[in-house]
């Protein structure tokens, strides 16, 4: 008798300590005087063993009893010191509370993640997460995924911010109409520096395709219409609320092979093969930096050229899986009539020769 109570309290301190661990009570905190020869005595023992788990922290007793929050924002962090505090700023700042905030810390040298434990300490509603080495932002939005609890998710760069009370109006999108995403609009700006030539005609160009964003109101996505859903939501990933079990059931995720710098690109063909029901907001949600030590920035005309086709093939492959022979042909058609039109001038006919010569490969 004596040895089945250690191991009863031997498996309830495993319990707590678990509990303590992943910020969130996941079973009973047992006390240890919880024996007796009357059960009314273990209920009670039980009872109050919850009540103290759960009003200690406010936060902890509401993800408790809704088990989950309402939005995960995913945060890859590296080598943003000079960005992170206004990125955290605006997310902490949002209406809409009941939201966790996941920094994925990817080994960075500067002091970027010594301000997002500054934040944690003052935000209960921030969680770390760490790789073990550098592993790219694409990999580092995949760790996000897989540990958010959130219903829905978002995605932030952390050297961008969002506009006040936007993620409150995705998420009531998402609910009033049972859609799988929603997007809204955003704002390009330079940073302070005299910004290069290439710099001012990328703002121009996202601000050009931002300005034709259509009215407010749901859209279906179609292997039809896969060009004007590009240009109607944007072929980037930080401006969308995603439904977390429309990602998951479908298995969409970011490239999780090399460090691919337009991991976006996939990710978007991946949601629109799925064919989501989606809703778009006239609202600016976001403010998208473009400054010379971003990753996009930072490499050469062939090197970009060379990460589209990674990123497109990423696509293909998925796409090949997970649609019928003639749905997976419309999509193919689709891309090839799209897709080259967003590379740079220079590439286009050769980058659309090559998406053929895929598709040949494929057959």
């Amino acid at each position: 008798m004596m040895r089945f109570i250690l191991f009863l309290h031997i498996l309830a301190e495993a319990r707590r300590r678990l509990s303590c661990f992943w910020g969130v009570p996941i079973a009973p905190y047992l006390p240890i005087p919880w024996i007796g020869k009357d059960g009314n005595r273990l209920r009670a023992a039980r009872d109050t063993g919850v009540r103290r788990a759960t009003t200690a922290n406010p936060q902890i007793k509401r993800i408790h009893g809704a088990m989950r929050p309402k939005i995960s924002v995913i945060v890859p962090v590296y080598q943003v010191e000079a960005y992170i505090d206004e990125a955290l700023s605006s997310i902490r700042a949002q209406s809409l509370r009941d939201i966790e905030i996941l920094c994925v810390d990817d080994q960075g040298q500067d002091g970027s993640m010594d301000a997002v434990r500054r934040h944690a300490g003052e935000d209960d509603r921030i969680r770390l997460l760490a790789h073990g080495q550098n592993r790219g932002l694409a990999i580092a939005r995949n760790t996000g995924i897989a540990a958010a609890r959130g219903e829905c998710l978002f995605f932030l760069d952390s050297d961008d911010a969002l506009l006040p009370g936007i993620l409150e109006k995705l998420h009531a999108a998402i609910e009033r109409t049972s859609s799988d995403v929603a997007a809204c609009r955003y704002t390009a700006f330079l940073e302070s520096p005299p910004p290069s030539r290439t710099q001012r005609r990328t703002a121009r160009h996202l601000n050009a395709m931002n300005a034709g964003c259509p009215t407010e109101g749901p859209y279906e996505v179609s292997a039809g219409n896969l060009g004007e859903a590009i240009a109607r939501m944007k072929i980037c990933a930080w401006n969308k609320l995603y439904s977390a079990d429309f990602l998951r059931g479908n298995g969409i995720a970011f490239p999780s092979e090399g460090k691919i710098i337009f991991e976006d690109v996939p990710f978007m063909l991946k949601q629109l093969a799925c064919r989501p029901r989606v809703y778009l907001l006239d609202d600016i949600g976001v403010r998208y930096r473009i400054r010379p030590q971003s990753i996009t920035n930072s490499v050469s005309r062939a090197e970009r050229y060379r990460n589209h086709r990674a990123a497109l093939a990423d696509a293909l492959q998925y796409i090949e899986r997970r649609l019928a022979p003639p749905e997976a042909q419309r999509m193919r058609d689709a891309i090839s009539r799209a897709f080259p039109k967003y590379m740079p001038r220079p590439w286009r006919q050769r980058f659309a020769f090559w998406v053929k010569r895929v598709f040949r490969a494929l057959d």
